[in-house]
C-alpha cells in the first residue's frame, strides 16, 4: 500500500497536541523538582522534558526525517531516564503533596514517552516509504 501524507499530517498533529498538553505539566514538574535537582544530578535529566516539548512543538508542523530522528532519540533518552527516576522513587517516602504529584508526573512521562515513540516511529516509517517512491531529482 502507498503511504499517505494525510496519515503523516495526522500523526504530526497528534505529536503536537501531546507536546502542548505536556508543556504545562512539565513546568509544574520543574517547579516541584528543582529543589531536588541540586542534591542529585539525576533529577536534571528528568527536567529536560520541558525543553523536548518546546522542541517538539516548534518542529511539529514541518517534520522531516531529521527532526523525527532527533525527537526519537531525545524521547528514547528521556523515557529511559524517567523510567529510572520512577523506579528509583518508588520506595521513597513521600511526605508532601508536591512529592506525590511529582512522582505521578514521572509515571505519566514514562507512558507518554512510549506513546510518543510509537507516533514518531510510525511517522518516520511512512516518510521513509514516501521518499523511496519519489523520483530522483535531476541535477542541472
Amino acid at each position: 500500500p502507498l503511504p499517505s501524507l494525510t496519515t503523516v499530517k495526522v500523526y504530526c498533529a497528534k505529536l503536537r497536541i501531546i507536546h502542548c498538553f505536556l508543556l504545562p505539566i512539565g513546568v509544574i514538574y520543574v517547579f516541584f523538582m528543582l529543589g531536588k535537582a541540586w542534591s542529585n544530578l539525576l533529577w536534571f535529566g528528568a527536567l529536560l522534558h520541558v525543553f523536548v516539548d518546546i522542541y517538539g512543538i516548534s518542529v511539529s508542523r514541518v517534520h522531516d526525517l531529521w527532526s523525527l530522528g532527533i525527537l526519537g532519540v531525545l524521547h528514547i533518552a528521556l523515557a529511559s531516564i524517567n523510567l529510572f527516576v520512577m523506579i528509583y522513587r518508588i520506595p521513597e517516602i513521600k511526605e508532601t503533596i508536591s512529592e506525590d504529584l511529582s512522582f505521578y508526573i514521572s509515571v505519566l512521562y514514562v507512558f507518554v514517552d512510549l506513546l510518543m515513540l510509537y507516533f514518531i516511529a510510525s511517522t518516520f516509517i511512512l516518510l521513509q516509504k514516501y521518499q523511496r517512491l519519489k523520483p530522483p531529482e535531476k541535477i542541472n
